[in-house]
């Protein structure tokens, strides 16, 4: 004689049942999420790749902005002794012929080489909304913003991947490495290995500290400030702060609030500008294209209230868990853990190094100095090394 399920045996068999499908689905969101995190990796190695590419050819490193290929003599203005939108232009786009993407760098080059002022990296003619004449012979091509982003410059695992609107300028999660001393986007460059301003570009005989022991690149989120509210601490920008290397990063890492959002409302000290961390791939201004080595992994980012965009101190940070990838000027990735060594965050560099300048000059002042953030602010810095 056969005998039934008891209600307590039944209970049993779906708790169990249960408590395996819940396992099964962590192991498959694990086993995604760590495919994506390679993915990221492999895009890294990739542009860490077309940088040694790039110095192959041309015999120096790629800047952060002020391309010796856009700012040529011809293009200098004598009244304003500068060269106009050229200036604007970042490191992502001078590595295009080096990531399978020539057609677009040549449309680009053809713009940036006409007589005349030059379109913005923001300019609506790159989203190619403004019709052909911005595309030259290359009319059927898609638009330059979004040449090779479906996947060599976006991290698999942020959702804002995906969110691109009308007219986008073309997104990135890969930023460059401006050093350890937070310092004005045309300020020179003694400390990151990516040169900025019009300072002469350097090769990879001017990394002292060794390319293994030097960041080249980073994950950033990309900007999402939600129309300034409900700000997240990874993607948000925190503006209205004191800036520069007399100033205390800590004030920076306390935006930090609840539930991983920024402290602070609307049009109050909350950026609501579009335009943060990766939302223009084209452009080497501070806010879109660097990072510095100061705050930990998935810190908040901050800036000045009236010159965000040259002032933006960028926080590396990613959706993966615990950290953010990287790679080292040698071309090797590296995983940041938001628990690396990052010094006294509660003095200012110049503090740290008992030195007084202002933040114009800070990275003369500061030269060889051994970075003032522990390990994190050391690999960020190619004079001067702990190493990771």
């Amino acid at each position: 004689m056969r005998h039934a399920f008891t209600l307590i045996e039944l209970l049993v068999v779906v708790i169990i049942v249960s408590v395996l499908v819940v396992l099964l689905v962590v192991l498959i969101q694990r086993s995604r999420e760590g495919a994506r995190r390679m993915q990221c990796e492999n895009n890294l190695r990739q542009l860490a790749i077309a940088v040694h590419n790039f110095h192959d050819v041309q015999k120096q490193l790629p800047k952060a902005n002020f391309q010796p290929q856009f700012c040529r003599e011809q293009f200098l203005n004598s009244e304003t002794g500068g060269y106009g939108n050229r200036e604007l232009y970042g490191f992502l786009p001078v590595l295009m012929p080096y990531l399978e993407s020539n057609p677009y760098y040549e449309i680009l080059t053809m713009q940036l080489n006409r007589e005349g002022e030059a379109p913005a990296p923001w300019d609506q003619a790159w989203t190619g909304e403004l019709g052909t004449p911005t595309i030259g012979k290359f009319a059927d091509s898609p638009p330059i913003s979004q040449a090779r982003l479906a996947s060599m410059f976006l991290c698999p695992s942020d959702p804002m991947r995906r969110n691109l609107q009308a007219g986008d300028f073309g997104r990135t999660n890969y930023l460059g490495c401006r050093g350890d001393i937070w310092v004005h986007w045309q300020s020179p460059s003694t400390r990151g290995i990516f040169i900025s301003g019009p300072n002469p570009p350097i090769g990879f005989n001017h990394v002292f500290s060794g390319t293994s022991n030097v960041i080249l690149f980073a994950e950033c989120v990309i900007g999402n400030n939600h129309g300034g509210h409900d700000v997240p601490v990874r993607g948000g920008m925190a503006y209205g702060m004191p800036f520069g290397a007399d100033a205390v990063p800590m004030r920076c890492l306390e935006r930090a609030g609840k539930d991983g959002k920024l402290s602070g409302g609307q049009n109050h000290d909350v950026l609501t500008d579009m335009r943060g961390a990766g939302l223009c791939w084209l452009s080497g201004r501070q806010a879109n294209g660097q990072f510095f080595t100061i705050l930990p992994p998935n810190s908040p980012s901050c800036s000045s209230e009236t010159d965000w965009p040259d002032w933006a101190l960028n926080s590396a940070s990613s959706y993966h868990a615990g950290g953010c990838n990287s790679v080292l000027a040698d071309g090797s990735s590296q995983y940041i853990s938001n628990a690396v060594t990052c010094g006294d965050l509660s003095q200012t560099a110049l503090d740290n190094l008992d030195a007084r300048s202002l933040y114009e000059t800070a990275e003369s002042v500061l030269g060889h100095s051994i970075s003032p953030w522990g390990v994190w602010g050391a690999v960020g810095c190619r004079q001067m090394q702990y190493g990771l």
